[in-house]
């Protein structure tokens, strides 16, 4: 991976990975980089972001879970939290604008690819691993709002000391994936807040009462864990 021997800053480095033994395979000028590289735009790829990170948040020296012992000699060995993601299933468009990079995607004050991400959003019904943001605009050739902007726009992107500078790869994967790698460490597809809308009725067609209920799941730890109510409130009943 890129660069060498060096940690990964954030998950969706991933995709520099080889896939395929760089040491005893034979080598020819058919080869691309699809068939060598971690392709991320490949859906049959994208599920391993529900099962990688690059944060191990018991020596990361933050109190994640806010038990006072999270730094120092009184890190919590149970501390499994990773704090500051933004749930890419729930977000509206203007959340997910300022984002890095994200925020760079727009034209004059429309945030096209923020606005993109929503609209495919809406239209799987919801993401399942963050790695199915690489699909995000990329099908349409002209289309600039996709996340693949940098391999669309004709230049190397070398203005940045841990990307490949200056190797003439114009559009290569690198470049292709750089948005993505930027916010995979800020986004997620699960929450630990959501919300419940409850319906109670008495028979078929009898009284009835509706709630809706803020339900947090932060300090859920063990089975004998249980789920906090943060908020109830009544709904008025619509018949």
């Amino acid at each position: 991976a890129h660069p060498a021997n060096s940690d990964f800053t954030n998950v969706g480095e991933i995709g520099m990975l080889f896939r395929e033994d760089v040491y005893n395979r034979t080598w020819d000028s058919a080869d691309t980089e699809a068939d060598v590289r971690l392709n991320l735009a490949d859906f049959r790829f994208q599920q391993i972001f529900n099962y990688l990170t690059v944060f191990d948040p018991t020596v990361d020296g933050i109190d994640n879970n806010g038990d006072g012992h999270g730094t120092g000699a009184n890190v919590d060995p149970n501390e499994l939290k990773i704090p500051g993601r933004i749930n890419i299933n729930t977000a509206p468009w203007y959340v997910l604008a300022q984002l890095p990079w994200v925020s760079q995607r727009k034209t004059f004050s429309t945030y096209e690819l923020a606005k993109e991400i929503v609209g495919y959003r809406d239209e799987i019904g919801s993401f399942e691993s963050i790695g199915q943001l690489c699909q995000v605009g990329i099908y349409d050739s002209n289309d600039y709002r996709g996340i693949d902007y940098y391999a669309r726009d004709l230049s190397d992107l070398d203005d940045y000391p841990d990307l490949s500078v200056g190797d003439g790869a114009e559009g290569d994967f690198e470049e292709r994936d750089v948005i993505f790698a930027r916010i995979s460490n800020l986004v997620t597809v699960r929450s630990d807040v959501f919300t419940a809308y409850i319906l109670v009725r008495i028979g078929t067609d009898g009284p009835q009462k509706r709630v809706i209920a803020i339900l947090g799941r932060s300090d859920v730890y063990l089975p004998t864990d249980r789920v906090k109510i943060v908020a109830v409130h009544p709904v008025a009943d619509p018949r």
